[in-house]
């Protein structure tokens, strides 16, 4: 109750604190009072006297003797006073001690006088006593920024964590009950409008579940209900004989000796609940305190926008921190369905993985358009799955009509009844015998979430927002100019670490993208794995020549790349229901279940007896890890390309090849004069040589003319 009334009104709260805390003191007081009287002798015979109820409404009441149970009951008294005793301590020195000077503390009027009177930093200049500062005055001061910080995520934050709690809690302990939480999140989640008043009712209902399972514990009503419900109890035939569920438990009432436990996943939700408006609250206090205004949605740093996003390592962190689902929610949207298709491998894999065709290959402004379509998919999708993760009670004894009909398809013997068990899970419909996993649907919620925020950013998405453009460069009328790229040259320049690691990342990206593919293609030998091997060496192959290309044509191969894959998750995705049902259909061609990887990778399905003996397919070959891991590489790769900061990397890319090629040439040129000088040198030798032969030669004729004897050299001297 009180924590509704925090939910609803502040200042009501803070009206009525007192009152609750007077309230709390003197029942407490009277319910000690109470145990610690009922303790003497005769008071238990007196008090049966005068009531006439019998011990078990004595142990429901809370009044229990503990030397008529243990003998000397000192111990185990003192166990179970020592709680409210140190309750009732606590509530009266708050009431008495701390309970006015609270009330000051969280005045918004007063509070803001007194604070801006205090703050040193009104009225002083920036840099007044900065130099005589202290390491100790240093550290108090990044100490309290991060507190603020880590309030603000708090308070960014809070709201989140609590559906998640509330899923993990409706997942955990599967009832009708829990079915309004899980509407409760879709609700929050696909319309954030209604998100206060979602909190309020969800505070309120998690307060009556939390009350009617204390007083389910009491004897008389569960008595009652256990027996109402074993009337209500038929002996099925199609539960094979196995012990149906009764409708209290389904329904989500039962009595539990560990009611800490059994009530924990509540408390901790009302818990986050309070800490929720506490933290709206304490913020509100603290801006109006401080003269703030309230910063945008979601950011943290309001003070670092997209410009500075660039000038170093500590920024770009702070940006990102604000920002990241703004700049990049939508690759994390198309992960999180590859991720849920993973962990599915069911029909509602299979379609999740149609959403991503439809999406993957649009613009972001067609994209922003259906988005709105998807969030209502999934947040109708959510709680259909919880309800038929429910399902109908067992008691009931009503025939689910999909396996009456899948059983005159296939047979309800032998492997007929495997198809059918195994056609049911597929499709993830209810069932007796085999029903739904509800730990998918933590998958589901994620995606669900990321989905809602990303509908959030194409709220508020524009070229003059903090966050920046989120256009690609196409969309901008893209012309490989440097003088037209918005973003400082990291690639000739390196000012900072940062411009270092965006060199890593956007020089060499898409190596390591590739190498990825490789990779998928080796996680295999299907015909799948194939078609990544060879796209990898077509791409490795031509290197940084690709880019190159056209922008147009640069994108449209990434993209060819990028359609492969999904087409590759979702052939294996389908393919599931001929591994897990019709795979006897395959009986004789085995290498078309080792080419497609065709095998059931649900630990739940029934095998077919001996089936996969004869041929054996390995089912890691089927998943699609390593497919998932492509994907992200890939999908992110994309982005990359459509930056602005890519565009200096082409340029660099496209300059080595003009410097590559020119220098080819001036090496050519530089050969060809090299052989054109030996051809001169060895001209003038061969001239050389003639002309000492032809004086040789005249000088001979000259001797014959003459009649001169040839002269015969006798010593070598000569």
């Amino acid at each position: 109750m009180l924590e509704t009334i925090l939910q609803v009104s502040f200042g009501f709260f803070r009206g009525v604190l007192f009152l609750y805390w007077t309230i709390v003191v003197l029942y407490t007081s009277v319910v000690l009072i109470c145990i610690y009287i009922y303790q003497f002798p005769d008071i238990p015979e007196l008090w049966f006297n005068a009531t006439h109820l019998s011990k078990a409404w004595n142990d429901d009441i809370g009044l229990i003797n503990y030397d008529n149970e243990h003998g000397d009951g000192t111990a185990e008294l003192f166990v179970k006073l020592i709680a409210p005793i140190s309750f009732l301590t606590v509530a009266i020195l708050q009431l008495k001690f701390f309970h006015g000077r609270w009330l000051q503390v969280t005045d918004m009027e007063s509070a803001a006088v007194q604070r801006r009177s205090a703050d040193p930093k009104i009225g002083a200049s920036p840099s007044s006593g900065r130099s005589d500062m202290s390491y100790l005055k240093i550290a108090h001061g990044f100490l309290r920024e991060t507190i603020e910080v880590l309030w603000r995520l708090a308070e960014i934050h809070i709201g989140k964590l609590i559906a998640l709690v509330l899923i993990i809690i409706a997942v955990d302990q599967v009832c009708a009950i829990n079915f309004v939480l899980v509407v409760l999140v879709s609700l929050a989640l696909a319309i954030p409008a209604l998100h206060w008043l979602v909190c309020l009712f969800g505070t309120a209902y998690l307060a009556l579940i939390s009350l009617a399972r204390m007083v389910y514990q009491m004897h008389f009503l569960a008595n009652a209900t256990e027996r109402a419900a074993s009337s209500l109890t038929k002996d099925c035939d199609f539960l094979n004989g196995t012990e149906p569920t009764s409708v209290n438990v389904w329904f989500g009432l039962h009595h539990s000796s560990m009611l800490g436990s059994y009530l924990a996943g509540f408390i901790v939700a009302l818990l986050l609940l309070a800490a929720q408006a506490v933290i709206k609250y304490r913020q509100r206090y603290v801006r109006t305190a401080r003269g703030e205004v309230e910063p945008p949605t979601g950011v943290v740093f309001p003070e670092v926008e997209r410009q500075h996003a660039d000038d170093g390592l500590t920024n770009c962190a702070k940006f990102l921190l604000n920002h990241v689902f703004y700049k990049f929610g939508l690759e994390l949207c198309y992960i999180m369905m590859v991720i849920v298709a993973w962990a599915r491998m069911d029909l509602v894999a299979a379609i999740i993985v149609i959403w991503l065709f439809a999406f993957a290959f649009l613009s972001r402004t067609a994209t922003k358009r259906l988005w709105f379509f998807l969030l209502i998919f999934l947040a109708v999708l959510l709680p259909l799955q919880y309800a038929l993760a429910v399902g109908l009670p067992p008691t009931s004894c009503i025939h689910y009509p999909w396996r009456l009909w899948f059983a005159e398809q296939f047979g309800d013997e032998g492997d007929g009844a495997v198809k059918v068990s195994n056609m049911i899970m597929w499709l993830d419909l209810p069932d007796y015998l085999v029903p739904p996993r509800p730990s998918l649907l933590v998958g589901d919620f994620f995606l669900l979430l990321f989905v809602a925020c990303q509908a959030a950013v194409f709220r508020r998405e524009h070229d003059e927002h903090p966050g920046g453009s989120n256009k690609a460069i196409i969309e901008h009328g893209y012309e490989l100019d440097r003088s037209l790229n918005p973003h400082r040259d990291f690639v000739t320049y390196q000012r900072n670490f940062l411009d270092f690691f965006k060199m890593a990342i956007f020089l060499y990206g898409h190596w390591i993208t590739w190498i990825m593919v490789f990779v998928a293609g080796l996680g295999g030998t299907s015909l799948f794995a194939l078609g990544y091997l060879v796209i990898a060496f077509a791409m490795l192959w031509r290197g940084n020549d690709l880019f190159l290309l056209p922008m147009h044509a640069i994108l449209r191969k990434w993209h060819a790349l990028l359609l492969y894959n999904i087409f590759a998750i979702f052939c294996k995705v389908s393919l599931q229901v001929v591994g897990c049902v019709f795979v006897r259909g395959l009986d004789g061609s085995c290498w078309v279940r080792q080419l497609l990887s065709v095998v059931c990778v649900n630990p739940r399905a029934y095998p077919f007896g001996g089936f996969d003996k004869e041929c054996l397919v390995e089912q890691a070959e089927t998943m699609i890890g390593f497919d998932a891991l492509c994907f992200v590489f890939v999908i992110f790769q994309l982005r990359i390309l459509q930056s602005w900061y890519f565009q200096h990397c082409i340029l660099e890319f496209r300059t080595e090849r003009v410097l590559s090629s020119r220098g080819a040439v001036l090496v050519n040129q530089l050969i060809q004069k090299e052989m054109i000088e030996q051809d001169a040198e060895q001209r003038a030798k061969f001239d050389e040589i003639k002309e000492r032969t032809a004086l040789i030669r005249q000088r001979y004729n000259l001797q014959q003319i003459k009649g001169e004897e040839a002269f015969e050299p006798k010593t070598y001297a000569q």
